[in-house]
């Protein structure tokens, strides 16, 4: 049975939420990924164990959640948090499939979550803190949330993510529709290593390192593009314009980036994340 979302958002929030709850029909589809890739490697760095109790803040439909889950066993548990309902149930229902009964997820605001202090092993949260107003609010939230000398993990996109894609459509959006057009997508607020290293820092975190990773994620020609954006983030702007609005901008915008497409039909869209790691201190 679906579960409505626990508290109210700000609109601001709440933009985020219908955003992310439209994509969840295309979020899992065949040209993201890149998800399950990064997810995997959020987990792998943060060392979850057997029987290790792990809070994924921001969870989406679970893909580091669940490969946390796979690594936990039932000995362990997961608790997975997101404000796209959509997204939740993804999660949920893949959890079921795998038969990952250890796994929960609830649609609740990361900034009103009421867990017991010190109740994880670990806690991590991917691709997610540049949408708070105040960027160290989930590290501390992990951190209270995590014990003492547990380990959290945060990952952000790096520089030149998918550009120059994202410049061109958004430079598309300003000529059809300016009143959509924000500037810069939230990512670029913090995406170097040095920015992540020192988030973590003022948000109370120890031994911090950050590993950086410089891939390229690949689809199919310029319609794989287009399936990335309506997948992610990008739709809840794609989800405001008119059935011949989007349209236009589809054409026009695929039009632009066909000269990118190499001649096998491939399209490299650049994709550096950064890993930043950490301790809980001592309390």
């Amino acid at each position: 049975m679906t579960q409505s979302r626990e508290g109210g958002l700000s609109p601001k929030k709440e933009q985020v939420a219908t955003a992310y709850t439209l994509a969840a029909d295309s979020y899992d589809g065949s040209a993201m990924g890149f998800r399950g890739r990064f997810g995997g490697q959020l987990v792998d760095l943060t060392k979850v164990k057997p029987g290790h109790r792990v809070l994924d803040l921001c969870c989406g439909s679970g893909a580091s959640a669940l490969a946390a889950a796979r690594k936990t066993g039932p000995a362990g548990g997961i608790l997975g948090v997101d404000i796209a309902q959509g997204l939740v149930e993804l999660a949920r229902a893949k959890a079921a499939r795998e038969g990952l009964s250890w796994a929960q997820f609830r649609c609740v605001d990361v900034e009103a979550l009421e867990v017991p202090p010190a109740s994880f092993d670990v806690g991590q949260c991917g691709f997610a803190i540049f949408f708070f107003d105040d960027m160290t609010s989930p590290i501390r939230t992990l951190l209270r949330a995590v014990r003492p000398r547990g380990t959290i993990g945060v990952s952000i996109w790096g520089e030149e993510f998918w550009e120059p894609y994202n410049t061109r459509f958004f430079e598309c959006i300003r000529r059809r529709r300016p009143d959509l057009y924000t500037g810069a997508p939230a990512w670029y607020r913090i995406n170097s290593a040095d920015a992540l290293a020192a988030l973590l820092r003022r948000a109370g975190a120890t031994n911090i390192a950050v590993r950086t990773e410089r891939v390229s994620h690949v689809v199919v020609g310029a319609e794989g593009w287009w399936k990335v954006m309506w997948g992610s983030g990008y739709r809840g702007t794609l989800s405001r314009l008119t059935p011949d609005e989007l349209q236009a901008v589809r054409a026009e915008h695929l039009r632009e980036i066909q000269p990118l497409v190499a001649p096998n039909g491939d399209l490299s869209l650049s994709s550096p994340v950064h890993f930043g790691i950490a301790t809980v201190p001592a309390r």
